[in-house]
């Protein structure tokens, strides 16, 4: 029994089964290019609304800078090494959420994230300092890392006022 007989001339019906077919592949293949195009005009759109979102995210961060610094700045006048040490630990886990929004692959803002790093660092080790000495001298302790802080939160103004201008959000 042979499945496929070549003797047999072509009817009707396997001429409109192959012009089906050849329709079928040219639809298929208009589909794939629409949805290639899709996938490209999504992809650019949730590439917008990330930088947007980082943008706004970023926006919201001067006053939380400006809030620490005063913060910082009132533990050291009062001399209160525990709200020295929780507004330092609040520092630390803010500049690290700072620098993952700010790095990116350009490098743009490599500085202000070096000196964020390099901040966080001296930030943690006055805390350590404050946590281990007995009745710490705030002022003392703390005084080189407060400037410090107040320079990266002026710096955040600068970022900020940048981004505002880049994506012309109200008020500039």
């Amino acid at each position: 029994m042979q499945w496929f007989d070549s003797t047999v001339n072509p009817g009707w019906f396997d001429w409109l089964g192959m012009a089906v077919a050849l329709v079928g592949f040219a639809v298929t293949i208009f589909q794939v290019v629409r949805t290639r195009s899709a996938a490209k005009t999504a992809t650019d759109a949730l590439e917008k609304a990330q930088t947007v979102l980082t943008a706004n995210m970023l926006i919201a961060l001067p006053g939380q800078y400006s809030l620490i610094v005063s913060e910082l700045d009132h533990a050291i006048r009062l001399n209160q090494g525990d709200m020295a040490i929780r507004t330092l630990v609040r520092y630390g886990h803010l500049a690290q959420e700072t620098i993952a929004l700010l790095q990116s692959p350009t490098d743009e803002h490599s500085e202000l994230c070096q000196q964020l790093i390099d901040t966080t660092t001296r930030a943690l080790n006055t805390k350590e300092k404050l946590v281990q000495t007995a009745e710490p001298d705030v002022r003392a302790i703390s005084k080189r890392v407060a400037k410090e802080i107040d320079e990266v939160s002026v710096g955040m103004s600068g970022v900020v006022s940048t981004i505002r201008n880049k994506i012309g959000a109200p008020g500039v």
